[in-house]
């Protein structure tokens, strides 16, 4: 007897089928964050500043996993992450986030407030910009093969029906006991196409 679908079987298989589309480039935008909020902290205090900060004592300065600053003419400021951590649905789709906090020693008057403020032509305002807009689109994107993902599994009740309409998604709900796939009723090209699909097996 075929394996029902119920709600939690069916956010396991897309949220399994979403992180293989979409963890290389999350994990790839975090480690640009990362970078990012390296060059802003390394803007606010110069090297000879760094090399001071880190041979002191541990406990003699705080520590502390982003930097406040301002971007252009925004209203207030922006924490930058250390970690370039992404919150969200899109941020459960990493790899590279263990879970661990990132953290760089500063001074106590840059550790509330702003501690620096960009012009909008700043190369690092730039740069943030660019970072934002990759974000957007990214999470568009997400959010579009979600839509469409949920659709598809809303569309079937049982495991079996599931991989006979959708044989190249077998992989990933391999786990819950699936027969051999069968020819599909209802076209899926655009939803393999959309999540880059047929793969051997689930990440």
């Amino acid at each position: 007897m075929s394996t029902r679908l119920t709600n939690t079987t069916r956010d396991q298989i897309a949220s399994a089928v979403l992180t293989h589309r979409f963890r290389e480039p999350v994990d790839a935008l975090i480690a640009d964050r990362a970078a990012f909020a390296e060059e802003v902290y390394n803007d606010i205090y110069r090297k000879a500043d760094r090399e001071k900060m880190a041979a002191l004592p541990k406990g003699w300065l705080t520590e502390t996993a982003a930097i406040n600053v301002q971007f252009g003419d925004s209203r207030g400021y922006e924490s930058v992450q250390f970690s370039g951590k992404i919150y969200g649905k899109l941020g459960s789709v990493k790899t590279k986030d263990d879970g661990k906090s990132v953290e760089r020693r500063a001074f106590a008057k840059n550790t509330h407030g702003c501690a620096r403020v960009y012009d909008a032509d700043h190369r690092l305002a730039r740069k943030h910009a660019d970072l934002g807009r990759r974000f957007e689109e990214l999470k568009a994107a997400f959010e579009a093969a979600e839509r469409q993902v949920n659709a598809a599994l809303d569309s079937a009740t049982t495991v079996n029906r599931l991989v006979e309409m959708w044989p190249e998604v077998e992989p990933f709900v391999r786990p819950l006991g699936t027969p051999s796939p069968k020819v599909p009723a209802i076209p899926t090209d655009q939803l393999n196409k959309l999540l880059d699909l047929p793969v051997s097996e689930a990440a």
